[in-house]
């Protein structure tokens, strides 16, 4: 570490198991950013994947759609996130009455445009009863929307759809896609903020999770049956995450780990 100035690192894996908790006590500062895991060693920043899937669900459900359907999660997969909001779809259900349907779970391989319209395409070809989609990306949503425009279904007059991650695309695609947009500026700055301290202090930071925010732009996808234009652009407003001071002082050398260097670069 010394020998190449790096002083502390912000680890940003695909997904961190409970089973990789040893390999985060080490003896530099780390902050990891992602869904945390049991009694982790050192500091986590999150949003809740359960609770922004929780929240775009809930919009749907408000808006009059009770046949719902969720693209890219597998209950059963090895990825956190994914199960995460898998959790929130289902919470949203039951906080309306609203009975679970596995058969309008889709579980995706990848979350990239051609699964999205895989799936969509699975569901209208098992007769499945759908006028809501649920994606765990933006990606997904997109090719979920393609499909649906293919087949003569129109959104989101017929079928609603709702991605997540706010990419640039969701704001020009027809129709504008509705999508839950997590403040990565502020998540980023609040990584940088622990480690900051942690370096000041001359002490690792006190293990725990800092949940940052997440805010639902709801543009014409998600548009009621009524024909009430949707708001749309880009995000506006969003709520600020939980953030730290950054005093000014000379800039530390923070190195950005790639997934599976917080184990190579385990302590001695």
């Amino acid at each position: 570490m010394r020998e190449h100035s790096i002083d502390g690192i912000i680890y940003s894996p695909l997904t961190v198991r409970p089973s990789d908790a040893a390999a985060l006590e080490v003896k530099f500062p780390l902050v990891v950013l992602g869904e945390p895991i049991p009694d982790a060693p050192v500091p986590f920043i999150a949003m809740s994947n359960a609770d922004a899937l929780r929240d775009a669900t809930t919009h749907l459900l408000d808006a009059g759609r009770r046949s719902i359907a969720f693209i890219g999660s597998d209950p059963a997969g090895p990825v956190r996130t994914a199960q995460e909001r898998l959790r929130g779809y289902r919470e949203a259900l039951d906080d309306h009455g609203v009975p679970f349907a596995p058969e309008r779970v889709v579980p995706t391989a990848l979350w990239h445009r051609a699964e999205g319209a895989a799936a969509a395409r699975q569901l209208l070809e098992a007769g499945v009863p759908v006028d809501g989609i649920v994606c765990c990306n933006d990606a997904l949503a997109l090719g979920a929307m393609s499909a649906l425009q293919l087949a003569g279904r129109t959104v989101p007059d017929d079928v609603a759809v709702v991605g997540f991650d706010d990419i640039e695309e969701s704001a020009y695609s027809t129709p504008a896609l509705t999508t839950v947009s997590a403040d990565f500026d502020r998540t980023a700055a609040t990584a940088v903020g622990v480690l900051v301290a942690q370096l000041e202090e001359g002490a690792p930071a006190t293990p725990g999770v800092l949940r940052s925010r997440h805010a639902l732009v709801v543009r014409a996808s998600s548009a009621t049956r009524s024909g009430r234009e949707a708001r749309g652009g880009p995000a506006t407003g969003l709520p600020s995450v939980l953030g730290w001071c950054l005093r000014p002082r000379p800039a530390p050398q923070v190195g950005h780990a790639v997934p599976g260097s917080a184990r190579r670069w385990g302590a001695r």
